[in-house]
C-alpha cells in the first residue's frame, strides 16, 4: 500500500505475545518519520491481523526500509527481546528468538548447591564466631 507522501509498510512481528508485539509497536510510533494519515501524532499503527503469536500492522512513515530495521535492531535488545528483523520491499517481518529448551543435563546439581550454601554457613559462622543469631532459622539448622 502506498500513499501519496509516504510508503506504508506492513510489518508482521512472530513469536511474540499479543502484549510484547503491542508494546513494540507503541515504541514504533516514537519513530521519526512515523506519519498516521489523519491521526492524531502518536496513534498508533492500525492492526491488520492478529492470531497467536502473530500480529500485523500497517506503518506509515517517511524512513527507509534500512532505517526502520537499524531502529528496530537498536530497540529490541533495549526492550529485552532477542529477535531477527528481514526486509523485503515494504515488508518488514520481526521474529522472536526461540528460547532454547532445558534439558535435565544442564541443569545444576542440586548437592552442588546445597554444599555451596553449607560452605556459606559456615564461612559465616567463621566470621562471626560470637554468636549465631544473625543466621535465619534454617541456617542454624543447615549444619
Amino acid at each position: 500500500m502506498q500513499c501519496a507522501s509516504h510508503p506504508t509498510y506492513a510489518v508482521t512481528f512472530r513469536g511474540f505475545s499479543e502484549r510484547d508485539a503491542l508494546l513494540l509497536v507503541s515504541r514504533m510510533a516514537e519513530f521519526p518519520g512515523y506519519e498516521p494519515d489523519g491521526l492524531p501524532p502518536k496513534k498508533l499503527p492500525a492492526i491488520v491481523s492478529k492470531s497467536p503469536n502473530t500480529l500485523r500492522i500497517q506503518y506509515p512513515s517517511q524512513a527507509k526500509a534500512a532505517k526502520l530495521a537499524e531502529w528496530l535492531n537498536l530497540l529490541l535488545p533495549n526492550e529485552g527481546f532477542s529477535a531477527t528483523v528481514a526486509i523485503d520491499g515494504l515488508e518488514i517481518e520481526i521474529t522472536a528468538a526461540q528460547e532454547e529448551e532445558v534439558g535435565a543435563a544442564d541443569l545444576p546439581d542440586a548437592t552442588e548447591d546445597r554444599t555451596h550454601a553449607e560452605a556459606e554457613v559456615l564461612a559465616l559462622r567463621i566470621l562471626h564466631r560470637e554468636s549465631d543469631d544473625f543466621l535465619p532459622d534454617e541456617a542454624r539448622l543447615a549444619v
